[in-house]
């Protein structure tokens, strides 16, 4: 599976339940992540259910997958969002849009 690419933009998304996404591999233009810590942020609103997915520190910025396992327990629409936790333990947003995350055909009849 091709890895997704992001430069400063994060594309509003969406998949079904159960499906594996691609790596969203997002870089570091001239910085370094030494000491920081990245998640992935899921966060359902009104209801503020939050699913959070630490990311892989890469040598060129970060990188990490939603697997079938993740997708199976989502639904609806989320914003997804990246957080840097920084070695002081501030947290930065660095990417924001959404994904909408849709039962299958099959998950809707039942």
């Amino acid at each position: 599976m091709k890895p997704i690419l992001f430069y400063d933009v994060l594309p509003d998304m969406q998949c079904l339940q159960g499906s594996t996404l691609p790596v969203f591999v997002v870089d570091v233009e001239g910085g370094s992540l030494s000491g920081c810590a990245v998640t992935l942020v899921l966060e359902q609103f009104p209801d503020s259910e939050k699913f959070t997915k630490p990311c892989t520190v890469t040598e060129n910025g970060f990188e990490v997958q939603l697997t079938s396992q993740d997708t199976a327990a989502l639904s609806g629409l989320y914003q997804m969002s990246f957080v840097i936790t920084d070695s002081t333990g501030l947290n930065h947003i660095t990417l924001k849009g959404s994904l909408h995350v849709r039962m299958t055909s099959q998950e809707a009849e039942t």
